[in-house]
């Protein structure tokens, strides 16, 4: 049983737009300038709440039904340990785990959306400790082959911060689409 999580995030650029996407651990929604408001089903919703769960990782078994040894292998001529990890709904993802410090430095996998599969691969950088915890503060995707790159940094973290009320509510356009799913 998953314990309720939130997640909210947004994307700003010069050539796709805005977007922003967020789960109050059911419902799972985007909105974009190119696709407008939706809420995500199956895969995408799946991917969803396990970026949303902040400790997926150390347990990774609620979010895949399979990890696998594909031996070892190198991350910017650093050691690394290959990885097979199957999701309970998309596709089988690709992890590189450093092999001294056991930090994921590496994803590759094809995102499935309602555009059809995106490649996209993940260099995860700049581990930073924030209270006990080390996080990575800055990651490059490259997708669709190198088609488009984007780099996220995040400036700061902080554990056990009151949001300010109503941050995760559902915003009007996206309850406006759930109220007509379920009236359907």
């Amino acid at each position: 049983l998953l314990a309720p999580l939130v997640r909210l995030g947004w994307i700003e650029s010069d050539a796709i737009g805005s977007m922003t996407s967020g789960t109050d651990g059911e419902t799972c929604w985007e909105n974009s300038t190119m696709q407008g408001p939706r809420i995500l089903a199956d895969a995408e919703r799946a991917r969803a709440l396990r970026e949303a769960d902040f400790d997926f990782l150390l347990n990774w078994n609620r979010h895949f039904v399979k990890a696998e040894s594909a031996g070892a292998d190198t991350v910017r001529q650093q050691p690394a340990w290959k990885l097979l990890m199957t999701p309970v709904a998309g596709n089988v993802e690709t992890w590189w785990l450093d092999a001294q410090s056991g930090l994921l430095v590496k994803q590759d996998t094809k995102l499935v959306t309602n555009m059809g599969e995106v490649q996209v691969t993940a260099w995860l950088e700049d581990y930073r400790e924030v209270d006990g915890v080390l996080l990575p503060f800055r990651v490059r995707q490259s997708l669709m082959n190198g088609l488009q790159v984007m780099v996220l940094a995040t400036d700061s973290v902080a554990h056990n911060v009151q949001p300010p009320a109503g941050l995760f509510a559902l915003p009007a356009e996206i309850a406006a689409l759930k109220a007509k799913a379920a009236a359907e």
